[in-house]
């Protein structure tokens, strides 16, 4: 996504090993990590965050005055069918007494999800994948009271969540040259 970004210069923020494409400035502590950017890209980061408002915070801090940032998290909203809540809770601490059903309850679930795009009877996500869930409601919200201006906010053409947002602006409002990645 940073590669279709224009400007003079780009930065990854990455804890991992992984080498970036040329012309591309790694940072893998962010005790090194500059600041003053016109815009950050936070792709599928915010879900796995265990204190979503510290890291926005964070984030803030690392953007220029009125610099943009572009959050998308996944668009996942699943709910039991209506009226089946109790048999649902019964059904799962059924699994919890048993290791083998919970596991392969566990794949099933993970691959209708995956490949179906919907929970089957009686199924569960399992917590281990996401540690925060978004509505386009709650990621207003949680922008908004982390000193952010929500431009935009909604489904992206992938089918994502995702939000246009500014940093509250003290000067001029502007697009500049710099522009970072926070994997």
């Amino acid at each position: 996504m940073l590669t279709a970004v224009n400007a003079n210069r780009k930065a990854v923020f990455d804890p991992s090993t992984c080498a970036t494409l040329p012309g591309i400035e790694r940072y893998s502590d962010d005790a090194t990590l500059p600041g003053a950017w016109d815009l950050i890209l936070s792709c599928q980061v915010l879900e796995h965050v265990s204190a979503p408002d510290v890291y926005l915070r964070k984030i803030g801090g690392l953007l220029a005055e009125s610099g943009w940032l572009y959050l998308e998290v996944p668009a996942e909203n699943w709910r039991p069918a209506p009226g089946s809540e109790a048999l649902r809770a019964a059904w799962l601490r059924q699994m919890l007494r048993c290791r083998p059903l919970l596991m392969a309850a566990d794949l099933l679930c993970t691959a209708s999800r995956i490949k179906l795009g919907r929970l089957p009877p009686l199924g569960f996500v399992a917590m281990r994948e996401h540690l925060n869930y978004f509505t386009a409601d709650a990621l207003n919200a949680i922008l908004t009271n982390n000193g952010f201006t929500i431009d935009a906010c909604g489904i992206n053409r992938a089918g994502q969540l995702f939000a246009v947002a500014r940093k509250f602006a003290t000067s001029q409002d502007r697009i500049g040259n710099t522009a970072a990645v926070i994997t």
